[in-house]
Protein backbone atom coordinates (compact mmCIF):
# COMPACT_ATOMS: atom_id res chain seq x y z
CA UNK A 1 0.00 0.00 0.00
CA UNK A 2 0.94 3.36 -0.98
CA UNK A 3 0.64 6.63 1.34
CA UNK A 4 -1.40 9.59 -0.90
CA UNK A 5 1.06 11.88 0.78
CA UNK A 6 4.17 10.09 -0.53
CA UNK A 7 2.93 9.47 -4.11
CA UNK A 8 5.35 10.83 -6.49
CA UNK A 9 3.74 12.33 -9.64
CA UNK A 10 3.56 9.46 -12.00
CA UNK A 11 1.85 7.59 -9.44
CA UNK A 12 -0.63 10.34 -8.62
CA UNK A 13 -1.35 10.56 -12.79
CA UNK A 14 -1.87 7.22 -12.65
CA UNK A 15 -4.49 7.21 -9.68
CA UNK A 16 -6.35 10.67 -10.59
CA UNK A 17 -6.82 8.70 -14.56
CA UNK A 18 -8.19 6.10 -12.85
CA UNK A 19 -11.11 8.30 -10.86
CA UNK A 20 -11.16 9.98 -13.52
CA UNK A 21 -12.45 7.32 -15.70
CA UNK A 22 -9.11 8.29 -18.44
CA UNK A 23 -8.67 5.06 -20.82
CA UNK A 24 -5.10 4.37 -20.61
CA UNK A 25 -1.77 2.82 -20.66
CA UNK A 26 1.01 2.55 -18.96
CA UNK A 27 4.24 3.09 -21.00
CA UNK A 28 7.92 4.45 -21.11
CA UNK A 29 8.36 7.22 -21.91
CA UNK A 30 12.28 8.39 -21.98
CA UNK A 31 12.92 5.58 -19.76
CA UNK A 32 9.71 6.69 -16.97
CA UNK A 33 6.89 4.89 -16.78
CA UNK A 34 3.82 7.41 -17.86
CA UNK A 35 0.17 7.38 -18.30
CA UNK A 36 -0.75 7.70 -21.91
CA UNK A 37 -4.43 8.47 -22.93
CA UNK A 38 -5.39 5.31 -25.38
CA UNK A 39 -7.81 7.38 -27.99
CA UNK A 40 -4.76 10.13 -28.68
CA UNK A 41 -1.47 9.13 -27.59
CA UNK A 42 -0.97 12.02 -25.42
CA UNK A 43 0.33 12.10 -21.81
CA UNK A 44 -1.69 12.30 -19.26
CA UNK A 45 -0.10 14.67 -16.39
CA UNK A 46 -2.42 16.46 -14.28
CA UNK A 47 0.40 16.55 -11.27
CA UNK A 48 2.20 18.29 -13.28
CA UNK A 49 -0.24 20.27 -16.06
CA UNK A 50 -2.35 22.97 -15.47
CA UNK A 51 -4.35 22.69 -18.29
CA UNK A 52 -4.88 19.03 -16.98
CA UNK A 53 -5.13 19.34 -13.27
CA UNK A 54 -6.55 22.89 -13.15
CA UNK A 55 -10.06 22.11 -14.18
CA UNK A 56 -10.12 19.29 -11.10
CA UNK A 57 -9.22 21.96 -9.01
CA UNK A 58 -11.52 24.29 -9.78
CA UNK A 59 -14.39 21.41 -10.55
CA UNK A 60 -13.81 20.03 -7.02
CA UNK A 61 -13.57 23.07 -5.13
CA UNK A 62 -10.23 22.53 -3.98
CA UNK A 63 -8.44 25.39 -2.30
CA UNK A 64 -4.38 26.18 -2.04
CA UNK A 65 -2.47 27.94 0.25
CA UNK A 66 1.09 28.26 0.32
CA UNK A 67 3.14 27.67 3.84
CA UNK A 68 6.88 27.93 4.10
CA UNK A 69 8.34 25.14 1.86
CA UNK A 70 4.79 23.82 0.74
CA UNK A 71 2.06 24.16 -0.28
CA UNK A 72 -1.48 22.87 1.44
CA UNK A 73 -4.70 21.78 -0.81
CA UNK A 74 -8.00 21.41 0.95
CA UNK A 75 -11.26 19.94 0.04
CA UNK A 76 -14.68 21.62 0.99
CA UNK A 77 -14.96 18.31 3.42
CA UNK A 78 -11.56 19.04 5.19
CA UNK A 79 -9.23 16.83 3.35
CA UNK A 80 -5.73 17.81 3.25
CA UNK A 81 -2.47 17.07 0.88
CA UNK A 82 0.85 18.53 0.99
CA UNK A 83 2.66 18.90 -1.94
CA UNK A 84 5.82 20.63 -3.22
CA UNK A 85 3.89 21.86 -5.68
CA UNK A 86 0.69 23.45 -6.00
CA UNK A 87 -0.27 20.53 -8.24
CA UNK A 88 0.98 17.76 -6.35
CA UNK A 89 -0.67 19.26 -3.25
CA UNK A 90 -4.22 19.76 -4.86
CA UNK A 91 -4.17 16.16 -7.27
CA UNK A 92 -2.51 14.24 -3.82
CA UNK A 93 -5.51 15.89 -2.00
CA UNK A 94 -8.13 14.87 -4.97
CA UNK A 95 -6.72 11.03 -4.91
CA UNK A 96 -7.34 11.23 -0.81
CA UNK A 97 -10.68 12.63 -0.99
CA UNK A 98 -11.63 10.02 -3.10
CA UNK A 99 -10.18 6.78 -2.59
CA UNK A 100 -8.28 7.45 1.26
CA UNK A 101 -4.94 7.62 2.35
CA UNK A 102 -3.76 4.75 1.15
CA UNK A 103 -4.03 2.96 -1.92
CA UNK A 104 -2.78 0.47 -4.25
CA UNK A 105 -0.66 0.77 -7.70
CA UNK A 106 0.85 -1.54 -10.34
CA UNK A 107 4.53 -2.25 -9.60
CA UNK A 108 5.89 -0.11 -12.64
CA UNK A 109 4.92 2.64 -10.61
CA UNK A 110 6.53 1.70 -7.36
Amino acid sequence: MLKVSEATPSQINYLVAKIEGVKFTLAQVYGLWSVVIEYNYRLYEPATDWAQGGPIIEREGITLTHQQTQWVAQTDDDVFAYGPTPLIAAMRCYVASRLGDSVNVPEELT
